[in-house]
């Protein structure tokens, strides 16, 4: 998928350069840098012979514009919360949970 600008979105990650995310919101990242830097670790990964399988999430924040994107590999989620554990803002999944009988 591609990224997105606040609140979540999904893509794979790395790199720099900014783009527009499926919502029409500027990207952190584009879609393109971040599958290559993908790419990069998981090649760097194999080369050392681990061959289980991953996931990961990564959380890019840009405190000036105030955006979040979120990038991810494989089935993993992400939620958002409160520094201060506040009750009216309890946390938030940011993205769908992937079941196998669904598709993607």
């Amino acid at each position: 998928g591609g990224g997105s600008g606040e609140g979540g979105g999904s893509g794979e990650g790395g790199g720099s350069g900014e783009g527009q995310g499926d919502d029409g919101e500027e990207e952190i990242i584009r879609e393109e840098a971040a599958r290559s830097a993908f790419a990069a670790v998981e090649a760097a990964i194999l080369r050392q012979g681990w061959h289980d399988g991953s996931c990961a999430t990564v959380a890019l924040v840009d405190r000036p514009r105030r955006r979040l994107q979120l990038l991810q590999l494989g089935d993993c989620n992400a939620m958002l919360h409160s520094p201060r554990g506040c009750a009216s803002s309890p946390p938030e999944l940011l993205c769908p949970i992937h079941r196998p009988t669904e598709p993607t």
